[in-house]
């Protein structure tokens, strides 16, 4: 079993990333990032790569219709 964590839009993207190790010392495999408002989960998720040794980050929601396909695409292999 896999355990997960779905962030929540309060707080700013410098809180998450300091409390990234959080979820890791917590044991949690996956933890997945929603956008909304301007909360922007593919910017965040890259960085959050970059935190953290073990867990899994992903994106929970991404509002397609705002991208371009070809900026998708670039989003999806840049981390």
């Amino acid at each position: 079993m896999r355990l997960s964590l779905l962030l929540e839009y309060a707080g700013s993207p410098q809180h998450w990333l300091r409390t990234v190790p959080e979820p890791e010392r917590a044991g949690l495999d996956v933890v997945r990032i929603p956008e909304a408002y301007s909360f922007d989960a593919i910017g965040l998720a890259g960085a959050m790569v970059h935190a953290t040794a073990s867990v899994n980050i992903g994106t929970a929601i991404v509002k397609v219709y705002t991208r371009t396909a070809s900026l998708l695409a670039m989003s999806a292999v840049s981390f």
